[in-house]
C-alpha cells in the first residue's frame, strides 16, 4: 500500500544534506492526580514557530555531474536570497520523490520488504524506527548508493533506475559530517560549485550568503579540527544546500552530538527548513527529535512502513501498539466489547471497566479489543469516580525527563505506567488506586502477534 505524504501544517525548519558518502574522493561508500500533557506533545507545540516553507517554481531536476564536472543548471529554490514563499497547499503541491514497492536484501536477509511512498514538494519526512529496521538503507536507496533488489526510486516523476549519486538532485549529510579535513571551512562549502566549473565571483557570493544563513560568517578560513561538533554538522549543512538539491538526505546527523547540543542543533535546522523550502528526508531513531522537527513521520518495523502520518496522528491515533510504544510510551490493555455506543465503545477487563473510542471501526459486542492510552491522560483516584476505571496498586514513584513516573499494578499483574508534571504525590507505595481515563483518550490498536 502507497502512504501518501499529506501538508498538514509546517512546523519545523531544518537544512540536511550532501556529499556522495566518498563519491566525491574516490568513488567508493565511506488523591486525585492531575496529570498533563506529555513532553513529546508539549515541546512540538512549545518549539514549533508556524511558518510557511519556501517553494520554488517546480523545474526539470538538475543533474550534478560532479565526476565530468560539468556545470548544469539546478532547480534553483533561491538559496542565497533566503526569501520565503508560501506553499502550495495539499494536492497542489506536486510529488517531488516517490517510491513504489522496494525490495533490498543482503545475502539471505531481507532489508527492506516493498516500502511505498511518496513525499510531496516542501516536506519534512522523518524515517523513525530502531536500529536494523531499514532506515538507513533506505536513505542509500533514494541517494543512489545501493541499487534495490526491485521497485523504481522517482525524482519528479522521473525513474532513477541506475543513475549515479551525481546525476540525481540530491545531497546527503552524514553523522559523521564527511568534511575535508585538509581544506577550510570556505573551500569544503565551495567543492561542489568549483567542480561544477561555477564563475570564482559566483562561488564568492554564494558561499558568503550560504555562511551568513548558516551563522558562520567569519569562519571561512577555520579548519575542520579548530572547529566545535555543531560548528562542523553546519559546515556540511551548508555544502548540501549551497548545491541546491531537490531533495536533502539526513542520515542521523544530530546523532554524535551531545543532549544540549543537539537540541540547539534542531532548531538551526528549523530555521533552515524555514528559509530553504526545500524537501528532505531525515533519519533517526529519536522519537522526540523525529516529532519536534516533522511534518509527516514514517514509523518503520522490519523493513516495512508500520505507519505513516503527521506528528499527531502518530501520537495520538497510533495504529499499532509497536506504534503507540515505539512513539512515546502507551498502556496497551485487551479487553472484551461490552458495549458500543456512537464512537464510544466500554470494554471489560478483568480488573474492571474500560472505555476507549471506537473511531469508525466495526466492533459489536463480544469482540476481543486492544486499546493504547497515554500515561498522562490517566487519572488516579483513591475512590472510584467513574462508571469506568480499573483497580490497581501504587508499585513505584519516579522522577524521571522533568515528569513524575508512577507505577501502579492491576490485580492481574499488568502494569500501568501514569506520568505527570511535578513532584507532589500524595499517594504511598502500597496504596489501593482506580485508574481512570476518558473514551477519546484511548484508541483501538492491533495486537502484536
Amino acid at each position: 500500500m502507497i502512504a501518501t505524504v499529506q501538508y498538514e501544517k509546517v512546523r519545523s525548519a531544518r537544512p540536511c544534506a550532501f556529499l556522495r558518502e566518498a563519491s566525491l574522493c574516490d568513488g567508493k561508500t565511506l488523591s486525585h492526580i492531575s496529570t498533563t500533557e506529555h513532553p513529546l506533545r508539549q515541546s512540538r507545540e512549545q518549539a514549533l514557530p508556524k511558518y510557511s516553507l519556501a517553494q520554488g517554481k517546480e523545474q526539470a531536476p538538475a543533474e550534478h555531474s560532479l565526476a565530468q564536472g560539468k556545470e548544469q543548471a539546478p532547480a534553483e529554490h533561491s538559496l542565497a536570497q533566503g526569501k520565503e514563499q508560501a506553499p502550495a497547499e495539499g494536492q497542489d503541491r506536486p510529488v517531488v520523490l516517490e517510491l513504489q514497492d522496494i525490495t533490498k536484501s543482503f545475502g539471505e536477509t531481507g532489508v527492506l520488504k516493498g516500502i511505498s511512498l511518496r513525499v510531496r514538494e516542501g516536506d519534512f519526512v522523518t524515517l523513525l524506527g530502531p536500529s536494523g529496521c531499514g532506515k538507513t538503507t533506505t536513505l542509500r536507496i533514494i541517494a543512489g548508493l545501493e541499487t534495490p533488489d526491485s521497485g523504481e526510486v522517482l525524482l519528479e516523476g522521473q525513474p532513477m533506475g541506475n543513475r549515479a549519486p551525481e546525476k540525481r538532485s540530491v545531497n546527503t549529510v552524514f553523522q559523521n559530517y564527511a568534511l575535508f579535513p585538509h581544506m577550510n571551512v570556505y573551500n569544503n562549502i565551495a567543492y561542489g560549485l568549483k567542480l561544477r566549473n561555477v564563475p570564482k565571483a559566483e562561488i564568492r557570493e554564494r558561499v558568503t550568503k550560504m555562511l551568513e544563513l548558516v551563522q558562520l560568517d567569519g569562519f571561512e578560513k577555520r579548519m575542520p579540527s579548530e572547529m566545535s561538533g555543531g560548528q562542523r554538522q553546519r559546515v556540511a549543512i551548508a555544502r548540501a544546500v549551497i548545491n541546491n538539491p531537490r531533495v536533502l538526505l539526513l542520515d542521523e546527523p544530530l546523532g554524535a552530538l551531545d543532549l544540549q547540543l543537539r537540541r540547539q542543533m534542531q532548531l538551526e535546522l528549523k530555521r533552515l527548513q524555514k528559509k530553504l523550502g526545500i524537501t528532505f528526508i531525515y533519519i533517526t531513531h529519536d522519537q522526540e527529535e523525529a516529532i519536534n522537527m516533522s511534518d509527516v513521520i514514517a514509523v518503520m518495523r522490519d523493513g516495512r512502513f508500520e505507519q505513516t502520518g503527521s506528528p499527531s496522528e502518530i501520537y495520538d491515533t497510533p495504529k499499532t501498539s509497536f506504534v503507540a510504544n515505539f512513539v512515546g510510551s502507551a498502556n496497551v490493555l485487551s479487553g472484551t466489547a461490552a458495549s458500543v455506543s456512537g464512537d464510544e465503545i466500554v470494554l471489560e477487563h478483568s480488573c474492571g471497566t474500560m472505555a476507549c473510542r471506537k473511531d469508525g471501526r466495526p466492533v459489536q459486542p463480544g469482540d476481543r479489543l486492544t486499546l493504547a492510552v497515554r500515561g498522562e491522560t490517566i487519572s488516579i483516584w483513591r475512590e472510584q469516580r467513574s462508571a469506568q476505571a480499573l483497580r490497581g496498586t501504587i508499585t513505584e514513584k519516579s522522577f524521571v525527563g522533568g515528569m513524575l513516573r508512577i507505577a501502579a499494578a492491576l490485580e492481574d499483574g499488568t502494569e500501568i505506567i501514569v506520568s505527570r508534571h511535578g513532584i507532589n504525590f500524595d499517594l504511598d507505595i502500597g496504596e489501593q488506586v482506580y485508574l481512570e481515563w476518558p473514551a477519546q483518550a484511548a484508541v483501538l490498536v492491533d495486537r502484536e502477534s
